[in-house]
């Protein structure tokens, strides 16, 4: 994937792919989940971040906190954070029981379009990291999507130190993830990825 090569493209690419990187790990997230789960791009800079939570971060929270059927939300402590970025959520992924009572199944996702540093952004949407925005009742999964081939010769992780405390979904898990789902057809009609094929068929006749 040419996300996890961002660094040898421009800025212009690099932005853009990167937020398309989101948006394919959405697609593989959704795998994990049953059909009627929610699955929402959190990043600052997304359609959902938009039309769903809010420009906002300290509005995003709160509403993402609901949404989670969090045990607590801390607004106060949410409120005296900057109003910019993420809160280190990228994707959140939610089956919801419909009702008042708290507890959820929640699945966060951090994605890493990066060549070498994806791993010291693991551990940014685990539920530690969160407990200052919100207290869960229960343990949340974290996930942690990389474009990254994170393999030895022998097929296991290259090293283990850098995978702990996180689901890691590496380029050969976001793969299988998709095939399962029968999400490739779906990924190729969108105009995202046609633009980004478009882009990197260009710029590979430039070079």
């Amino acid at each position: 994937m040419a996300s996890s090569r961002l660094r040898s493209f421009t800025a212009s690419n690099r932005y853009y792919w990167s937020q398309a990187f989101a948006r394919v790990s959405s697609v593989a997230l959704s795998s994990l989940l049953p059909p009627y789960a929610d699955v929402k791009i959190f990043d600052a800079n997304s359609v959902d971040r938009h039309e769903y939570y809010g420009t906002d971060c300290r509005e995003a929270l709160i509403v993402l906190g609901k949404q989670l059927s969090a045990f607590k939300v801390h607004e106060e402590e949410i409120r005296e954070r900057s109003s910019s970025g993420d809160g280190g959520i990228d994707l959140v992924g939610v089956v919801s029981f419909g009702d008042t009572a708290y507890g959820a199944h929640v699945v966060f996702g951090q994605c890493g379009a990066q060549e070498e540093e994806w791993p010291e952004k693991r551990l940014e949407a685990h539920p530690i990291g969160l407990s200052n925005y919100f207290q869960f009742s229960h343990d949340v999964i974290t996930t942690m999507f990389t474009p990254v081939l994170y393999r030895s010769s022998t097929g296991k992780w290259v090293s283990g130190s850098k995978v702990t405390g996180v689901v890691v979904i590496d380029r050969l898990r976001i793969i299988s993830l998709i095939e399962k789902s029968e999400g490739f057809e779906n990924i190729a009609l969108q105009d995202y990825f046609k633009e980004f094929e478009s882009e990197f068929e260009s710029y590979s006749l430039v070079s």
